[in-house]
Parts: C-alpha cells; sequence; structure tokens
C-alpha cells in the first residue's frame, strides 16, 4: 500500500509536467506575424487612459497609480480622455439627483 502511494507521488507530477507548453503555439495562418511599426502609424488621432479601482484614494499620500494618471494627463492634447473603470463609488453609493454633491 506505501508503495502505491509513492508511485503515485511520483507519476502525478511527471504528468502535469508532460501537459506544460514551452513556446508559444501559433496558427500557420498568423505564425510570422510582425508588430506594426509604431513610429510610422504616426501621432495617435485619441488617446484614452484607462484606470480601475480608484473610488476612494488615500487622502493624505498620493496613490502611486492616480500619480502616473496626473504625469500622463500633464502631457496630454484635447484628444485624450480618462475612463474610470468598475465601481468607484464608496462607500456609500451614488447620492440622489436632487442632493447638492450629485
Amino acid at each position: 500500500m506505501n508503495l502505491s502511494k509513492y508511485l503515485l507521488l511520483l507519476v502525478i507530477p511527471v504528468l502535469f509536467s508532460a501537459c506544460a507548453a514551452v513556446k508559444p503555439y501559433y496558427d500557420k495562418e498568423h505564425a510570422n506575424w510582425q508588430a506594426p511599426d509604431l513610429d510610422a502609424l504616426g501621432k495617435p488621432e485619441f488617446t484614452f487612459y484607462l484606470i480601475g479601482d480608484a473610488g476612494k484614494p488615500d487622502l493624505e499620500v498620493q496613490e502611486p497609480t492616480l500619480k502616473l494618471l496626473q504625469n500622463h494627463l500633464e502631457h496630454a492634447d484635447d484628444n485624450s480622455a480618462v475612463v474610470f473603470l468598475g465601481d468607484n463609488i464608496y462607500t456609500y453609493g451614488m447620492p440622489p439627483v436632487e442632493h447638492p454633491e450629485r
């Protein structure tokens, strides 16, 4: 009985490691795909900045992600927008329509 447990403990890791892929596999149609030259594309027409889970930042110390966003926005032009993703209405939710802080 003990021998079968040890054998099982040896065989299972070998089986799982045999299923691991070492290199990426591509469809034949896309095997030679190359990324576009970003310099050749020129300046973007519009830039979106996406940020998530920024609903209740610390007011004492600026969050690193918000600081990074601020740095990017200082250099952004009018063809830029920020999209806040996720649930950003902490802790009490959105005030009613008639509330002055809405």
